[in-house]
């Protein structure tokens, strides 16, 4: 974990920062922003969630930025060195494999891309079937606003890729 500093996104100065500046003793574990991936978004929950949520030691602080419209920091209070414990476990366990809770990550990813197949037109939904959808798909699925039971898996990954 690294202190909140001067630069906070690494994209700008404090000048552009709007918000309440934190305490120095604040410790980053992750952050988000508008354009957050699912992957981001589901460590983001799952990990607050493990932490206990808000709290006096963990904190979520938020400002409007320029370029992405919005950051969040989930903050460690250095002073309450048994969260600071668990957040260092939290991280060396994101270094080694950047998912905290697969349900949660592969739920999300089925979720995005049900949704992003059920608002698809259906002359988009033949073109993916052909590009993606080998031999084992028929044109006639993208019929259907649920995603092709017979699919290999390349429509699906074509689907969530970022």
């Amino acid at each position: 974990m690294k202190p909140w500093n001067a630069n906070p996104s690494g994209l700008d100065s404090l000048a552009n920062f709007a918000g309440e500046i934190p305490d120095k003793r604040l410790l980053v574990l992750l952050s988000r922003n508008r354009d957050s991936d699912i992957l981001s978004e589901s460590n983001w929950d799952t990990v607050l969630k493990f932490l206990g949520g808000e709290s006096d030691s963990v904190q979520i602080v938020r400002h409007g930025h320029w370029a992405c419209g919005w950051i969040e920091y989930l903050m460690i209070d250095s002073a309450d060195t048994e969260m600071v414990a668990l957040a260092e476990s939290v991280e060396s366990k994101l270094r080694d494999y950047p998912v905290w809770d697969e349900d949660d990550f592969s739920n999300r990813e089925w979720e995005s891309a049900c949704q992003y197949w059920e608002t698809t037109s259906v002359r988009e939904r033949v073109r993916i079937i052909q590009r993606h959808g080998g031999k084992s798909v028929s044109v006639f699925a993208a019929r259907r606003a649920s995603l092709p039971e017979n699919d290999n898996g390349s429509i699906f990954q074509y689907l969530v890729q970022p």
